[in-house]
């Protein structure tokens, strides 16, 4: 079967397709203002990339500090705590290894070894509990942060940081949203 670029339904030329050709009579395009970030990630670059991500890294930092400040502050610490834990183990494996590697008696090297092998055991330990007390308050945060978040995030693209304004704007929708979700079949006015 012959292609012709004069019959129905034919891809038109360019970026549109056959199928936005043959159901839209041409390109799709969206008139909204969030449209005119389409294509946007193709002129990202690594160097804006770059620029952006400390920025980006703040708005992160300032909305869960909003939503749940001891969590983040829990997270945090674990986080950072268990780096310096896993950058002093490597040193004490490097120094395990160079004892055990070294000329001499077995039982002498294992005895030199000792302390560097138990101070490896133990920032493993620290290291496990820093990750646990993360772990434990990311899940907690995860209990309350979507919700928070997503509503501190619709008033901060709104421009409301406070929530009697937020309230007077948004009314019942915002209250709702901020009980949670709600069994099926419950009115909205209902107890739950």
């Amino acid at each position: 079967m012959s292609h012709d670029d004069s019959a129905p339904g034919a891809a038109a030329t360019g970026s549109t397709s056959a199928s936005e050709q043959l159901l839209f009579g041409g390109e799709l395009t969206y008139d909204y203002g969030w449209g005119a970030h389409d294509g946007a990630w193709l002129k990202l670059g690594l160097r804006s990339m770059a620029a952006s991500l400390p920025r980006q890294v703040a708005v992160a930092v300032l909305l869960a500090r909003r939503a749940d400040p001891r969590a983040l502050t829990t997270v945090a610490v674990g986080e950072i705590v268990r780096g310096v834990a896993r950058a002093v183990s490597l040193i004490a494996v490097n120094a395990l290894l160079v004892e055990l590697l070294a000329p001499g008696d077995i039982a002498g090297r294992l005895r030199a070894a000792l302390p560097a092998l138990v101070l490896v055991a133990v920032l493993a330990v620290v290291g496990s509990a820093c990750h646990s007390a993360s772990t434990a308050a990311t899940g907690v945060a995860a209990l309350t942060r979507d919700r928070s978040v997503s509503v501190l995030t619709d008033r901060r693209r709104r421009g409301s940081g406070t929530s009697e304004g937020a309230a007077a704007r948004d009314g019942r929708r915002l209250r709702r949203r901020l009980r949670g979700p709600r069994p099926r079949g419950v009115p909205p006015g209902a107890p739950a």
